[in-house]
């Protein structure tokens, strides 16, 4: 989260959020059908973290 936040101000979160929105969901259906764990494991941390941030825009 801290990375999300520290680079983007307000209106340009809710932007970045909105358009990556289906490419997030996608990359972690991937990650969750992926049997390699090391990429899995720190995809879903990643994809949680982004959308925890995006919860609050």
């Amino acid at each position: 989260m801290l990375i999300v936040t520290g680079c983007a101000t307000e209106g340009s979160l809710k932007v970045l959020c909105d358009r990556t929105d289906k490419s997030r969901t996608a990359h972690a259906k991937a990650l969750g059908e992926s049997t390699d764990l090391g990429p899995a494991t720190t995809g879903r941390v990643l994809i949680s973290q982004i959308d925890a941030a995006c919860a609050k825009t």
